[in-house]
């Protein structure tokens, strides 16, 4: 499957607003998107109160696209 081709820049910014962290809480999810944290576990498949930082770009770009 192709990556879409958002997912590059959208992986770099998440990058630069954690640096070094790979598993993102819903907490910081919100934080770093600007909605808050109910929100954040609603739209995005959050497993154990967590998501990989790659899969959060793949999403978020998946949503661009439409």
């Amino acid at each position: 499957m192709r990556e879409s081709e958002d997912f590059r820049p959208i992986l770099e910014r998440l990058d630069a607003k954690a640096p070094g962290v790979e598993l993102l809480s819903q907490t910081q999810v919100g934080r770093i998107l600007g909605i808050c944290r109910q929100t954040a576990a609603k739209r995005y498949p959050f497993h154990d109160g967590y998501i990989n930082k790659v899969t959060l770009a793949r999403v978020i770009a998946k949503e661009s696209s439409r």
